[in-house]
């Protein structure tokens, strides 16, 4: 994987987070996909965004 740069972001300073969301509404199970775009300077900084 060239061009990642330290914490696993690219050498251009962006990142990208995947997140999955799990809910119930009248007993049955809904999921939600998010992929978001962060240009942080690390992928820590990107997935605490991204949780926020």
């Amino acid at each position: 994987m060239s061009g990642l740069g330290p914490g696993g972001t690219e050498s251009s300073g962006w990142g990208t987070v995947r997140c999955v969301f799990r809910s119930e509404l009248d007993g049955t199970s809904l999921y939600e996909e998010r992929i978001t775009l962060w240009r942080t300077s690390s992928m820590v900084e990107a997935i605490g965004r991204a949780e926020a």
